[in-house]
């Protein structure tokens, strides 16, 4: 089963990582606790054997001689054996302690002691041994020490050691949970904490278009592997800013040197058409020509104009106009560019506006609307044009009847020399540029423009425009 995209995210991953370590070093924390404890405390409870095993081999080891006798009869003397008792059945501490001779006879022995059974046979090998047996209580440690002719076995329960080893796995059960959570919270918080840099790149990264490559990520002081990855960026962004710099002036430098051998070219043809003495048939390629050269120069000159407005060489002239009579103005080119292909062109609604702008722009954007139209509505179909005030905005719409767009085509048709498949078998003489220029007049303005299309039923763009741009007074 494949993993989620967004589970396999650098967040998570780290997070998940972070998680696992710190499980990890709580497991191995709290299995190394438990075994040094449970060592540190059968070591005690040795050490404490073999020190009651000890003091009953020195309370013996005076005695041995006076009571010799008593001793053989397998019988201890009323004195020691006082004593004993003293220490061990007034105790409140549970031991069992049995002391025999060498040869097997029982000479003290606890009511517990027959409990346990004989002793492993291999507990004589080492002075002190040590072994845990079973006995209907429980577990037993067992402690045994000699001194000839003496042979001592002490027992103590395991039940404390085996409570205080409950109590800490229970302790550990419940911390379990507690720490996976705050590993999971804590190891969420720190994947945060640490990407945060990474997300403020993002964000100055993604506001960095072909329009601002001027502008570079601030850099850090400390030298990590952010501070290497801004350092990459910024050096990506300068090499591309030097190569939309080149681009930009090839496009400058080559439309600046078409336009001379296109001006010969069309005065050449329009020469050409005037002689009286020209055939017919030299006649016509001279109109060819003319054709052709007028509308390379449209194309030449489009763009011009667009690599200037890349390079910010276009200064937008902001000055009072009569924006209902500009309108009015480009309807009637529209009735004559149209006349041919035969449309009906109409006027719809024109409120009249007294709009603050670039008037040589603005009827370059609406004249590039209208001639779009023009070009994609097929003969017989019909073009509206409507300027309403609304507000502090007015908004031109050029409505077609022409072959739409089609959804797929629509996020690029403001791009520079976009056309779309249906639009190359459509029309003639498009270049692609002219949506492009539109679209940053209506920017440089303070505006937008807006498309809404379909097939078939034709295509509406909206130019929205402010009476008075935000950044003028």
């Amino acid at each position: 089963m494949p993993i989620s995209p967004s589970l396999r995210s650098v967040r998570v991953v780290l997070t998940a990582w972070y998680t696992t370590l710190l499980v990890v070093a709580f497991t191995l924390f709290a299995i190394s606790t438990y075994f040094y404890l449970q060592s540190l405390l059968l070591q005690t409870l040795d050490d404490d054997l073999t020190g009651e095993t000890e003091w009953v081999l020195k309370t013996l080891a005076p005695r041995r001689d006076t009571a010799a006798d008593s001793l053989r009869r397998g019988i201890l003397p009323e004195a020691i054996q006082s004593l004993l008792d003293d220490h061990f059945i007034a105790n409140p501490r549970n031991y069992i302690v049995m002391i025999a001779l060498r040869n097997g006879t029982i000479l003290y022995q606890s009511e517990d002691w027959a409990n346990l059974g004989p002793p492993p046979a291999d507990t004589l090998r080492h002075r002190p041994a040590f072994s845990s047996r079973n006995s209907p209580q429980g577990g037993v440690r067992t402690c045994v020490n000699w001194q000839d002719p003496y042979i001592v076995q002490i027992a103590y329960p395991e039940r404390p050691v085996d409570l205080a080893l409950d109590h800490l796995s229970t302790i550990f059960a419940i911390l379990a949970p507690l720490v996976i959570v705050f590993s999971a919270s804590g190891g969420w918080l720190l994947a945060k904490l640490a990407l945060r840099p990474i997300d403020s790149i993002t964000d100055m990264a993604n506001r960095i278009t072909a329009h601002n490559l001027a502008e570079r990520i601030p850099g850090r002081d400390v030298p990590d592997e952010i501070g290497r990855l801004i350092r990459t960026i910024n050096n990506m962004i300068g090499r591309l800013q030097q190569s939309f710099t080149q681009i930009r002036q090839f496009s400058l430098n080559i439309a600046h040197e078409l336009r001379t051998p296109l001006t010969i070219l069309k005065g050449e043809s329009e020469l050409a058409l005037q002689k009286q003495e020209s055939n017919d048939e030299t006649r016509q390629l001279a109109g060819i020509y003319l054709e052709e050269t007028v509308r390379l120069s449209r194309i030449v000159d489009d763009l011009l104009t667009l690599a200037k407005t890349e390079a910010g060489q276009i200064k937008i002239q902001h000055e009072p106009l009569e924006w209902d009579k500009l309108v009015h103005e480009v309807f009637e080119d529209a009735q004559l560019l149209s006349s041919w292909r035969e449309l009906s062109v109409a006027l719809n609604h024109n409120d009249p506006v007294i709009l603050t702008g670039d008037s040589a722009r603005l009827r370059q954007l609406l004249r590039n609307l209208v001639i779009n139209a023009i070009q994609y509505t097929p003969p017989g179909g019909s073009i509206g044009i409507s300027s309403v005030l609304n507000g502090d905005s007015v908004e031109i719409s050029v409505r077609d009847t022409g072959i739409g767009i089609a959804p797929t085509d629509l996020p690029y048709i403001f791009q520079p020399f976009y056309r779309s498949e249906r639009a190359h078998h459509h029309a003639m003489g498009g270049s692609g540029l002219g949506l492009a220029i539109s679209q940053w007049i209506a920017h440089a303005h303070g505006g937008t423009i807006l498309v809404a299309s379909t097939q078939p039923g034709g295509s509406t763009f909206t130019v929205v425009l402010p009476v008075r741009p935000p950044h003028l007074p």
